[in-house]
């Protein structure tokens, strides 16, 4: 199955919520906390090579702006990061 990234945002009370959705594996429930972190990487049969930055990155940022990053299942599998900013 070809992959499919959709992003879109919302207002959100006084602030916004920006979410990124993919079709991929999906992350388990038990390393979503984990994928946030720096450096830690899922090693998992197919995946490509990383360096474990780019959610724990987008979590740092999402943080000095007063928001949070959230990971979960997307709608019929893969993940949804959410990005939330301001106070929704």
């Amino acid at each position: 199955m070809p992959p499919v990234i959709t992003v879109s945002g919302q207002g959100a009370g006084a602030g916004a919520v920006v979410r990124v959705q993919d079709n991929g594996k999906g992350i388990d429930a038990g390393d979503r906390r984990k994928v946030v972190e720096p450096l830690v990487r899922l090693h998992r049969d197919g995946d490509p090579a990383g360096t474990g930055l780019g959610l724990a990155t987008c979590a740092r940022i999402a943080a000095a702006h007063g928001g949070r990053l959230e990971v979960a299942p997307g709608p019929g599998g893969g993940t949804t990061v959410s990005i939330y900013l301001g106070s929704p």
